[in-house]
């Protein structure tokens, strides 16, 4: 699981998405934000820089899922 929290996405964040990522074909995100229109754009920003898509949301928390190669 990566947490995201109100201090917004940073280098250390998208280096430990990426890392989980690539242990982990889907991933659970946790946004600490307390505003629906604020989860959103972070996750959007989140992924943007990342391999992943967004799968799913429940209130505070995401899956993302980045597929690996097979073989």
């Amino acid at each position: 699981m990566v947490t995201v929290s109100e201090n917004g996405v940073s280098e250390n964040l998208l280096a430990e998405l990426s890392r989980a990522l690539n242990d982990h074909e889907l991933i659970k995100v946790k946004l600490a934000l307390p505003e629906r229109d604020d989860r959103a754009a972070m996750i959007n920003e989140l992924l943007a820089d990342s391999t992943a898509e967004l799968v799913q949301t429940i209130g505070k928390n995401g899956a993302a899922l980045s597929p690996q190669p097979k073989g």
